[in-house]
């Protein structure tokens, strides 16, 4: 009774359209969304319920792929429940890249163990038979025995590291000073605070936004704009806008497709893309 269900009942296969500018039908065909009115709509939704924790699919691209659908409404779900400014409980669920390489494609990441005891796998099982009546397939069963959550970041003030052991540096304080990587040195222009509100602030009071190709980081007086929302995740990504990720090459730091290091059987965020306090 606690639950309620909407179903938008958009086309199967057809979401990652909607970031690229097409219009994605209904099941009944009665009606169209853009990607900007599929965003109003989870905005509605989440304005009536006052929600305060949020839960998507896995938009981080780190683990490897899965359905587009998944990523692609994860992409929304998330860039909504930032938008607004309110703090929330933001996590991200993995979907096919718990198990099962032929839902993900090659390469696929080896299978993550399994996590959940005897009876959360058997309420996990109950419930996803409401949605898949028996007999379930393998791959249903593997998922029930696990649950691999990718949480956002209560925040942090300080320094923020690079995987490689660099700092992230304001260059100056003025609205479109680039932010660099440079040697952690303690100065006043490493300081940051991530906030519980999606932002990431200088010690200056700016915010880390998007310069005006859109890709290269810079400060900028703090607004709503999506290019000045930032989440640090638990599994290290500075996720900003849509697909994007805080990403360094040499000393520059830009926004990039998010992406997954695959040397490993098990995958992990790519390193350029890595950050801490």
């Amino acid at each position: 009774p606690s639950v309620r269900m909407v179903f938008l009942r958009l086309l199967d296969g057809f979401l990652n359209d909607l970031p690229i500018g097409k219009t994605v039908g209904t099941a009944d065909g009665s009606t169209t969304y853009t990607g900007a009115q599929f965003s109003a709509t989870l905005s509605a939704i989440q304005s009536e319920i006052q929600a305060q924790r949020v839960g998507t699919l896995d938009g981080t691209r780190a683990y490897g792929s899965d359905h587009e659908d998944h990523i692609t409404s994860a992409f929304f779900a998330f860039d909504v429940a930032r938008a607004d400014g309110v703090a929330r409980q933001i996590t991200m669920y993995r979907g096919y890249s718990m198990y099962e390489p032929s839902f993900v494609g090659p390469p696929a990441p080896a299978p993550e163990a399994e996590n959940l005891s005897t009876a959360q796998y058997q309420e996990k099982l109950r419930i996803i038979r409401l949605y898949e009546a028996p007999p379930l397939d393998d791959p249903f069963d593997q998922w029930c025995h696990r649950q691999y959550s990718i949480g956002a970041s209560s925040g942090g003030v300080g320094p923020l590291h690079s995987a490689a052991g660099q700092c992230l540096q304001a260059s100056g304080t003025t609205d479109g000073s680039a932010v660099v990587r440079a040697n952690c040195n303690g100065s006043v222009a490493q300081n940051w605070t991530a906030t519980t509100t999606n932002q990431v602030i200088s010690a200056a009071g700016k915010c880390l936004g998007l310069g005006a190709d859109g890709s290269s980081a810079v400060v900028k007086t703090c607004g709503a704009a999506a290019d000045m929302r930032w989440t640090l995740m638990a599994n290290e990504q500075v996720h900003g806008p849509v697909d994007k990720c805080l990403t360094t090459s040499g000393a520059g730091v830009f926004a990039d497709t998010c992406q997954a290091d695959t040397s490993a059987s098990h995958y992990v965020p790519l390193a350029t893309q890595r950050w801490n306090f």
